[in-house]
């Protein structure tokens, strides 16, 4: 026999890697095959495609080397290819996976090789060894090479000897304790120096030799330690730790106006570990808790502009995933419970101004599954399930499940209920009364309310609409008094609306128009009923 669900289409109360192709020989190739490379923003074209083998990407090297300012020589001989700028070298061979930068060995991912005649070379590596930033998009298959602070600096601190002058103390011809150092006739750095490298405190200015742009600790020609990094103007952007050119560890961040607006950890220069992110204009918080490469990972809350807490809970790659709990505006839980992808999923409980409360199952922000609604007093108003965010009304008999030892089980599953309460109703929503008697579902009118500490009207209700089941032979014998909503083979539901019993002028003219408007509810909640065959649908 087939089973059949009755729901109740009504809304609910919401709160609501294979091998990859790289950059284009040119500008017409199709974008979605290939791999975009850019330098600071600007394209750069191959004449054969780079690739990728085993997450690292080759590219023709000599675009790359003349785009990142390298000149370049080519030994065929030693099949060595070198780029130099300034005083800074780099040298890779052919099928050798140790590169040379300025003389010290480095070990390659990938060895330099021959792709169609065509010298291909790690891009990471080349774009890292320059000290430029390396990034990949897996959405829009772009690798971006950025100048860094960094790269800005060793192009200075490897520049012609010819453009650089120092002036301060030596050690067996090498710059040794204080001195500055000019660039190309400017001031560019003034501080202290071991063995010919940028060693303890210093500043460092801008191209004019007037304003500070870092002032702080450097170990090994690098930002190291505690260090200020400040813009042209000297409006400070970064106050914390470094370590080898980059921000790691605890620090602040800046906002133009001087507000701060990140104070935690830093990890390769992004937000990693505990930190507090602050609104830029106003300089409230509006995060706080870990973070993981730059993105909220693991427990946080988060705040509104006004400074009120709204979530705290679980965070995964920057969404609400996990256990957690949101709040109004005024502190109070509206929900806590299980969260997908920033969206309530999962089991959790939603509570409603005035004391009532829904526990059950959620999916996609929707109850889902098995739910009860309960009212202030702890008694429950409704209890059954939900799909897709809609009540289900069972009609299903009792069944007896026998076992192999003869054992009896009698599961009942016609109390299954629920409805809707509609607050987008003005002044009448309280007057609304929705009952599951046997088969019938009945909205009533009470027009006085409902008496919440009893969980009875406060006085007699009447009918508006009755929802009911009936066999085939009892709709036949009066059809005409009832308005069909569906059909199986053996069953029919069917509705009926009860007339007005007030008078449409005088004094019960407000319990009148009261009515017709919760019958227009009703009547329309009534016509959203469907039929599920439960061996199809569910």
């Amino acid at each position: 026999m087939k089973k059949y669900l009755v729901i109740l289409m009504a809304a609910i109360m919401l709160l609501g890697s294979s091998t990859a192709i790289a950059a284009e020989s040119d500008p017409t190739a199709s974008l979605e095959q290939s791999i975009q490379v850019y330098k600071d923003g600007e394209r750069i074209f191959f004449n054969e495609l780079p690739l990728i083998e085993d997450g690292t990407t080759l590219v023709q090297f000599r675009p790359i080397f003349e785009k990142l300012g390298l000149r370049i020589e080519w030994d065929g001989t030693s099949q060595t290819i070198t780029g130099t700028k300034g005083t800074f070298k780099i040298t890779l061979q052919i099928d050798n996976p140790i590169a040379k930068i300025n003389g010290e060995d480095k070990a390659l991912a990938l060895a330099p090789r021959l792709v169609s005649g065509y010298t291909f070379v790690p891009l990471r590596f080349v774009g890292e060894a320059t000290e430029s930033k390396v990034t990949w998009n897996d959405d829009t298959r772009i690798i971006d090479i950025a100048s860094t602070s960094l790269s800005l600096m060793q192009d200075i601190l490897y520049s012609e000897v010819s453009e650089l002058r120092y002036e301060g103390n030596l050690k067996d011809s090498k710059r040794e304790g204080y001195g500055k150092l000019y660039y190309q006739g400017t001031l560019w750095y003034e501080g202290q120096f071991a063995q010919n490298k940028l060693e303890g405190q210093g500043k460092v200015y801008d191209s004019t030799g007037k304003n500070v742009v870092y002032e702080g600790q450097f170990k090994n020609n690098k930002m190291s330690g505690q260090g200020i990094q400040y813009d042209n103007s000297g409006r400070k952007l970064y106050e914390g730790l470094w370590e080898n050119g980059i921000k790691n560890g605890y620090g602040k961040v800046f906002t133009k106006l001087g507000l701060v607006l990140y104070d935690g950890k830093f990890k390769n220069d992004l937000y990693d570990g505990e930190g507090t992110l602050y609104d830029a204009s106003t300089g409230k918080v509006i995060y706080q808790g870990t973070y993981k490469e730059g993105i909220e990972e693991g427990m946080g809350k988060i705040f509104d502009s006004s400074g009120y807490l709204r979530y705290a809970g679980e965070f995964h790659e920057g969404k609400k995933h996990g256990k957690g709990k949101s709040y109004t505006a005024n502190g109070l839980i509206n929900y806590e419970g299980d969260y997908k992808n920033d969206v309530r999923d999962g089991i959790g409980s939603m509570y409603f101004p005035g004391g009532n409360k829904y526990v059950g199952g959620f999916k996609l922000g929707k109850f889902e599954g098995y739910g009860s609604y309960y009212y202030q007093n702890g008694a429950i108003g409704f209890q059954g399930d939900f799909k897709e965010g809609y009540h289900i009304l069972y009609n299903r008999p009792i069944r007896t499940i026998v076992t192999d030892k003869g054992i009896s089980t009698t599961t009942d599953y016609s109390a299954g209920y629920s409805y809707r309460i509609n607050n987008n109703l003005p002044d009448v929503r309280n007057k609304l009364l929705i009952s599951y008697v046997e088969q019938k579902l009945i909205f009533n009118f009470m027009p006085d309310g409902m008496n919440f500490a009893t969980g009875q009207p406060n006085s007699p209700y009447h009918t508006l609409v009755s929802v009911d089941i009936l066999t085939n032979e009892e709709y036949e014998k009066s059809p005409s008094i009832y308005t069909k909503l569906a059909e199986t083979k053996d069953t029919v539901y069917v509705y009926t609306i009860a007339p007005n019993p007030y008078g449409s002028e005088g004094t019960s003219k407000p319990l009148y128009d009261a009515f017709n408007t919760l019958l227009k509810e009703a009547e329309q909640t009534a016509k959203n009923i469907q039929i599920f065959d439960m061996n199809k649908d569910f």
